[in-house]
C-alpha cells in the first residue's frame, strides 16, 4: 500500500509513502509554476513504481497556510480525486506541532505583502508587519517557534514543519490517517483582501 503526498502551499513538494509511512520517493521543486508541473510530476513518480491513482491507499495534501493560488492547486486536485472515490486527507503546517504533542509553541510564516502570519496553540491568528519580526522573536515566551520552510523568514527559527515531514513522516501521517483529518484550505487573508476586488460602478444598476 502506498500513499501520495502533495504540498503546493509554497513550491511543489511531492512524495510517495509506503505502508509503514516511510518515503519511497520525495522531491522538492522550486522556482516553477506549480500548476504547470504537478500532474506531470505525479504521473512520472507513480509510473516509476508501476502505480496508478487507483493503487493508492490515499492522498495526503497540505491545505495551507499559503496563497490562494498555491493552496488551490492541490486542493482542486484533491476534490477531483474525492469524486473518484480515492481517500483524501489534509492538514495545515501549523497543525503539525499539535500532532507531535508539543506543549508550548507558536507557528509563524511569511505572508507576502510585507507581512508575517502567526498561529498560536489556542487557534489565535494574526498578521503583522515583517519589519517587526525581530521584535516579535525577542518578545515571544513560548518554548518553540515553528515555520514551514527554512528559507521563508529571517534567521532566528530552528523548527521547520517541512523538515519534520521529510525526516520523520511516520510521526505525522499515521495520526492524520487515524483521525481522518480533512482540514479546509487556509489562506493568509480573506479573498476580498487577497484580490482587492473592486466592483465596477457601471454595473451597480444592472
Amino acid at each position: 500500500m502506498s500513499y501520495l503526498y502533495i504540498d503546493t502551499s509554497k513550491n511543489l513538494v511531492l512524495g510517495l509513502l509506503d505502508e509503514k509511512f516511510k518515503w519511497r520517493d520525495y522531491i522538492e521543486v522550486k522556482d516553477i509554476k506549480t500548476s504547470a508541473h504537478l500532474h506531470k510530476d505525479i504521473f512520472t513518480m507513480l509510473s516509476k513504481y508501476d502505480l496508478s491513482m487507483e493503487d493508492l491507499g490515499g492522498i495526503f495534501i497540505v491545505s495551507g497556510p499559503g496563497s490562494y493560488t498555491g493552496v488551490r492547486v492541490s486542493e482542486g486536485l484533491a476534490q477531483v480525486l474525492e469524486w473518484a472515490k480515492i481517500p483524501v486527507y489534509s492538514f495545515n503546517h501549523f497543525q503539525i506541532p499539535d500532532i507531535l504533542g508539543e506543549k508550548s509553541w507558536i507557528f509563524v510564516s511569511k505572508a507576502f505583502k510585507g507581512e508575517f502570519f502567526t498561529y498560536e496553540k489556542d487557534g489565535q491568528t494574526s498578521l503583522n508587519k515583517l519589519a517587526d519580526f525581530g521584535s516579535f522573536l525577542d518578545s515571544t515566551p513560548v518554548e518553540k517557534i515553528y515555520t514551514h520552510f527554512r528559507e521563508d523568514l529571517p534567521a532566528g527559527i530552528t523548527h521547520y514543519t517541512s523538515e519534520v515531514l521529510k525526516e520523520g513522516p511516520s510521526l505525522i501521517f499515521p495520526k492524520v490517517l487515524k483521525n481522518k483529518m480533512r482540514s479546509r484550505p487556509f489562506y493568509y487573508r480573506p479573498l476580498e483582501k487577497e484580490f482587492k476586488v473592486k466592483e465596477d460602478a457601471s454595473n451597480l444598476s444592472k
